[in-house]
């Protein structure tokens, strides 16, 4: 076992982060120093500053800590830092081919362990890449993937490219250049749709005012790629995957698009990978129209993470709505509680999308006299009522089945658009609750967060991916059906 004044060496020894003066609007620069420790370890220096210095940001995917023999130490203002490989492969390149320069690194220049200084950072990453001199994106040090860059910078300087000589330089050549050529594009497609997957990628090139991609020591000024030369890739990537990478490229060239509510871009992006689930959310603050009324905070629970997004929301509130807002919630994470003590959403319906079901006046086919959807013979001889759910959501397609047992009493079932199975949501004033008012003839649906979850895994056969429907897209809320409590 150490020894205690041993620990209190190592500890001397690991860099710390000074507090910043102000977390709200100063941050911190890094350089790498030209050359490396007595020790052959690299060296950077960090500083602190306002953000109106000339700096350079980093876009990189960060990898798992223990990729190729990680993690890998550093120096810090003479400290020990420890870095994952693919930073670590970075420095050494900025070492030689910037050694000078400002950078903004967020695993570098943010406190990782300080929640409350993270919270602030985190909330004004967006001004910090927006204001950035350029953006550099990394896509690491394969040497095929370098390799691969000649190659489509070649391409893009032509308008109009003569194929028959891209056939005769690459598919006419010897069978082992044709192998090399394929395999290099082949790995900077796959090097890139790793880099794109990334959450916070997303922010940080769109609010870039200059993007340059880096494989080793190869760089490729994308920003000075005439749009109208675009199509040179394409035929280049028609066999690997290339939408990733336009979607990519159409950002850069927009530089800074559109607004749009959060709900919208969280669709859009909701495959989108992170270590932290709620980074899904966070990612997009800055380019959302919603940013500015809403508060990063790692602290907060899941369930009051989901309520902010759904409050801050400006579009109208609707079942879909929280769907979407889920994929970027850890639900496994979520307590008992959170799921089951309170009623999360609720929705009124009125007679007209609602069907008594009376196996005792049974005949023939049954069909929904809203959608028109015809049920499944083994719903005909059970009776309650049948809530049609395209009167609150025309994405959440299914019925809502309530086996009446009196008039407060009964099981709730989602029936999918199959209609050959059902989900069980729960029983009247457990999971769900249905309020009648007979003056107004309203029928007043609840749902516990455990039950809405069970209502959309329940239909996940016909609609695996949330989406938003038409009612959500709109603005305001004065005539939406759906409530969050």
């Amino acid at each position: 076992m150490a020894s205690v004044h041993s620990m209190r060496v190592i500890n001397s020894r690991r860099f710390r982060h000074r507090p910043l003066a102000d977390p709200t609007s100063s941050i911190r620069l890094i350089k790498v120093l030209p050359k490396r420790s007595a020790d052959g370890l690299l060296q950077c220096q960090i500083s602190h500053s306002i953000n109106t210095d000339k700096y350079t940001c980093l876009s990189y995917v960060w990898g798992q800590e223990h990729d190729h023999g990680g993690p890998f130490s550093i120096l810090v203002n003479g400290k020990t830092v420890t870095v994952r490989y693919n930073l670590h492969t970075f420095l050494k390149v900025a070492r030689s081919k910037f050694p000078k320069r400002n950078f903004w690194i967020d695993a570098l220049c943010i406190d990782q362990l300080n929640t409350v200084e993270r919270n602030h950072q985190v909330q004004q990453m967006g001004t910090i890449y927006a204001k950035a001199k350029e953006v550099i994106a990394w896509l690491g040090d394969e040497k095929t993937v370098e390799e691969a860059i000649p190659i489509i910078r070649f391409l893009t300087k032509f308008r109009n490219f003569p194929w028959q000589i891209l056939d005769f330089v690459i598919l006419e050549s010897s069978r082992r250049r044709k192998q090399k050529r394929e395999k290099q594009l082949g790995d900077f497609q796959d090097t890139f749709d790793r880099y794109w997957s990334r959450a916070w990628i997303t922010q940080e090139i769109t609010l870039a005012s200059h993007v340059r991609i880096l494989v080793r020591h190869t760089e490729w000024d994308i920003s000075r790629v005439p749009h109208r030369h675009a199509t040179q890739v394409a035929g280049v990537f028609s066999s690997y995957r290339q939408v990733p990478f336009f979607l990519f490229w159409s950002i850069v060239r927009q530089s800074h698009e559109a607004e749009l509510p959060l709900l919208q871009l969280l669709s859009r992006y909701r495959d989108k990978q992170c270590a932290i689930e709620r980074d899904r959310i966070f990612s997009l603050l800055a380019i959302c129209n919603e940013g500015a009324y809403f508060e990063v905070d790692y602290n907060c629970s899941d369930r009051q993470l989901l309520r902010e997004v759904l409050n801050v929301s400006s579009l109208s509130p609707c079942i879909c709505s929280a769907e979407v807002a889920l994929s970027g919630i850890d639900i496994s994470a979520m307590s008992r509680e959170d799921l089951n003590d309170e009623y999360f959403v609720s929705f009124a319906m009125n007679p007209t999308h609602i069907i008594r079901w009376n196996s005792s006046n049974y005949s023939g086919t049954r069909q929904c006299t809203v959608c028109q959807f015809d049920m499944d013979k083994s719903w005909n001889y059970r009776n309650g009522l049948i809530f049609c759910l395209s009167f609150v959501c025309h994405e959440i397609r299914g019925h809502l089945f309530w086996e009446e047992q009196s008039p407060t009493e009964g099981d709730i079932y989602c029936i999918g658009h199959s209609s050959t199975d059902s989900t069980p949501l729960g029983r009247i004033g457990h999971w769900v609750n249905v309020e009648i008012d007979a003056c107004k003839e309203l029928y007043t649906i609840s749902f516990t967060l455990s039950a809405l979850l069970k209502l959309f895994q329940g239909r996940k056969e016909t609609l695996p991916q949330p989406r938003l429907c038409g009612i959500a897209c709109t603005q305001g809320s004065e005539s939406s059906r759906v409530k969050f409590s």
